[in-house]
């Protein structure tokens, strides 16, 4: 009753085959939205986080990871699609593959029920304007986006790396 904020966690057993496009990925998102959009009250905000690396399918869109999509294991499907065997290269190249795709789908779902959505992926430095994929900085972090209600990104939280003592918990 006295709640200030009405926050919905969705999870799910990601499957490969999500990734086959953009589309079969939306229709994924799009589908566990509406579901939870039966309980979304109307006196309170309503809040929409989704799982760690929930971006992952994504990798394998389109006939650029279709061969990665045929791999029994998700680092032999990386492998593939990356070819390479340079781990921060492969990291590069599938998160640069799949954010475009990540951005649209959760700024479409966040601005299509109304809610604010958070949700994590690989991210890769992006212009905030266009969200075009920097060529020459192939940092990549394990990043939550929030997207308003508007579907715009409006923060960032990269992951932190535990330090040693945190390890020990």
């Amino acid at each position: 009753q006295e709640a200030k904020v009405r926050v919905f966690a969705l999870g799910r057993r990601v499957d490969v085959e999500e990734g086959e496009s953009e589309a079969s990925y939306a229709s994924v998102i799009d589908c566990m939205m509406k579901k939870s959009s039966e309980y979304f009250r109307k006196d309170i905000p309503n809040l929409v986080v989704f799982e760690e690396y929930t971006g992952l399918p994504l990798v394998f869109v389109g006939d650029a990871g279709a061969q990665a999509r045929k791999q029994s294991g998700l680092l032999g499907a990386a492998a593939v699609f990356a070819k390479t065997g340079e781990p921060a290269v492969a990291v590069y190249k599938l998160a640069a593959h799949a954010w475009k795709p990540f951005a649209r789908v959760f700024a479409y779902v966040a601005q299509k029920y109304g809610v604010p959505v958070m949700a994590t992926s690989l991210v890769p430095v992006y212009d905030r304007q266009t969200l075009s994929v920097s060529v020459s900085d192939t940092r990549v972090t394990n990043a939550t986006l929030f997207f308003d209600t508007q579907g715009r990104i409006v923060y960032r939280w990269d992951k932190v790396n535990l330090v040693p003592l945190e390890q020990d918990f």
